[in-house]
């Protein structure tokens, strides 16, 4: 499940943070806490997948007690703006006993080591694109690093429509694969599936304001999650309903034509995840369940 992507202010851009197995993962990287997550955020690096996401992980590092290492440190680019994750270490910090002239000393001899780097790659884009262009490619240059020194900007947003709104419909598969059927609609302010099994049974789940109810098949009592923090789109976030058995977790998410919901089951255990994707021309809809590994194709009736 996709939980953010790092943007511009950093040498990891494009990176993304997913949660799988019970773990966030880093690509390239591997592992990282919750709180490094968090902190990434913090530090304004990361674009969410949806409010209810950040919300989720924020609740989850609220929870954790463990020490904050930094994996980022050991694999972060070499690059001359601060990588998330990059801490200072102990180590070099100058001791309070040393002579202030010193500290001058080491301000003075960093300066003009960058001066010297500047006339160096001045006289040398002068001597092979001759002295106009050498100008434009240390602006270049520095655009970046100039970038990474003001505070991020959140990237813009575009409005899109909501799940219901691009899932609208009713969609049957006539292999004979189960579910036969699946409808999905919005109305009075609530959307609504429904998956029709081929003796008529169905299960339905039901968003309205903050809560999900999910019924039907062999459930007695529907489940009612909630939850738990206000989304920027309808219908999507973090839902949980907690018993005397245990927690059971439902990530809603879109990403513009694929709605994901990852179940997390404490009780029982499970930990699937239910995809619908709608095809670029809108005519068919796929139905794919981790837990089976089958992936069913509906046309539109």
């Amino acid at each position: 499940m996709l939980i953010a992507t790092f943007g511009p202010t950093t040498a990891w851009v494009g990176k993304s943070i997913t949660f799988d197995k019970e773990q966030f993962i880093l690509e390239g990287h591997g592992p990282v806490s919750t709180v490094d997550v968090m902190e990434y955020g913090r530090q304004g690096h990361l674009i969410w997948a949806n409010d209810g996401t950040r919300a989720w992980v924020g609740a989850k590092a609220k929870g954790s007690h463990a020490s904050h290492a930094t994996p980022a440190t050991a694999t972060a680019p070499s690059t001359t703006s601060k990588t998330p994750g990059a801490t200072t270490g102990v180590g070099s910090q100058p001791s309070p006993g040393k002579p202030t002239y010193l500290k001058r000393v080491l301000v003075l001899a960093i300066a003009l080591l960058v001066v010297a780097n500047v006339v160096l790659v001045l006289a040398i884009a002068g001597a092979v694109r001759g002295p106009s262009k050498a100008v434009d490619s240390v602006a270049q240059t520095a655009a970046p690093q100039s970038q990474a020194s003001v505070a991020p900007r959140a990237p813009p947003t575009t409005p899109a429509s909501s799940w219901p709104a691009k899932l609208a419909g009713t969609w049957v598969n006539k292999s004979g694969s189960q579910p036969a059927q699946v409808a999905v609609s919005e109305a009075g302010g609530q959307a609504t599936i429904v998956k029709t099994t081929t003796d008529g049974g169905n299960y339905t789940f039901t968003f309205a304001g903050d809560t999900l109810t999910a019924s039907g098949l062999d459930q007695t009592v529907p489940s009612v999650l909630r939850r738990q923090a206000p989304s920027s789109e309808p219908y999507v976030g973090t839902y949980v309903w907690v018993t005397s058995a245990g927690t059971m977790t439902m990530m809603v998410s879109f990403s513009g034509k694929t709605l994901a919901m990852a179940l997390t089951d404490a009780p029982s255990g499970k930990n699937t995840t239910e995809t619908f994707t709608i095809a670029e021309d809108g005519a068919t809809l796929s139905w794919h369940d981790s837990g089976t590994g089958v992936t069913t194709v509906y046309t539109r009736r």
